[in-house]
């Protein structure tokens, strides 16, 4: 079964992936016009360390560049983070990734899953050296984690001796999730546990690229992973586009971000307007997306196929099937 939407057909609305509505940052298609211009510069190595990107992450984040690993997506921080760290259990917080349990069970370590879909329960599950999934905001449901509740489950893995991923893919669509994040990272020793996943694909448009990075609040869990990435995991091209969407966002006092999550913000409130009167169930969460039931779609809908479609008014409407979820 694919498990995953995003892959772009011709004329059609594709919801699919919830990536940025606006196409990528400005700053991609500059550096993919110079690369034009000298394409023999691709014929070097990319930077095994992604030292330059992790100098900008350093900056825009206001974190230690030697605790920050890079990697080819999301995705690949999660496999590493399974393969490459000690762990004895397995939690994940519902509704989730897939790709936590994924990697997991891929990793071939004979260890138990267990989930939760509430915070309590997710902590009364914790055990010794546990590893732990979450994200903020969720996906498919967009729920947000609050400054406390993320210290809640980060002390109880703390005192297990486990580690804690938290998945913040999503959280510069949101002001909230953003905030909640920035003060995690201004208040860093106060989460040793602590490992933050983030990405260039959704909020700036850059899913095809492969470009995301682990934030790790304990030094050795970054020596650990930097240890067993893959060598040359980010390309030159995904390296320096991503430099230089930072370095952007930097002179601009984040203009690309601010636009994003005002334009957001206001094409939710449309939408939900119209669900409304449409008299769909949703529920709209923190982030560029919304959980939607749909019951016109089920009996179209093929058990091999991650997504759903429709056509409305003579045009072809991608949707992601939510069981496809964890």
């Amino acid at each position: 079964m694919k498990e995953h939407g995003g892959t772009l057909e011709n004329g059609a609305a594709d919801f699919s992936a919830s990536v940025s509505p606006l196409g990528s940052h400005p700053a991609v298609g500059r550096v993919l016009r110079r690369f034009s211009l000298n394409p023999s510069a691709l014929s070097a190595y990319p930077d095994i360390d992604c030292g330059p990107l992790r100098l900008a992450l350093s900056e825009f984040w206001n974190f230690p560049p030697n605790q920050i690993v890079c990697g080819s997506g999301a995705v690949d921080l999660i496999f590493s983070v399974a393969s490459s760290l000690e762990f004895s259990s397995c939690l994940i917080l519902e509704g989730a990734f897939s790709e936590y349990e994924r990697a997991v069970r891929a990793s071939g370590r004979k260890v138990g899953i267990r989930k939760s879909s509430s915070v309590d329960g997710l902590i009364s599950l914790v055990e010794k050296n546990s590893l732990l999934f979450a994200a903020s905001p969720s996906n498919p449901e967009g729920k947000i984690l609050d400054f406390d509740e993320v210290r809640r489950i980060e002390r109880k893995v703390e005192e297990a001796g486990g580690i804690f991923v938290l998945d913040c893919c999503f959280a510069e669509f949101s002001a909230r999730s953003l905030d909640v994040l920035k003060k995690i990272i201004l208040h860093r020793e106060s989460f040793p546990n602590l490992l933050v996943l983030n990405a260039f694909t959704k909020f700036y448009g850059m899913a095809g690229l492969r470009v995301g990075y682990a934030l790790c609040f304990r030094e050795r869990f970054s020596a650990e992973l930097s240890g067993k990435m893959r060598p040359w995991a980010v390309s030159s091209l995904a390296q320096t586009c991503a430099s230089e969407v930072l370095s952007d966002e930097i002179r601009s006092n984040g203009a690309w971000g601010r636009r994003m999550r005002s334009f957001v913000e206001g094409e939710k409130s449309r939408f939900s307007d119209f669900l409304a009167r449409e008299k769909i169930e949703f529920r709209m969460g923190g982030a560029n997306f919304f959980l939607c039931e749909l019951d016109f779609l089920r009996k179209n809908l093929d058990k091999d196929e991650s997504c759903a479609h429709f056509f409305h008014q003579g045009r072809k409407i991608v949707l992601r099937r939510a069981d496809t979820f964890s």
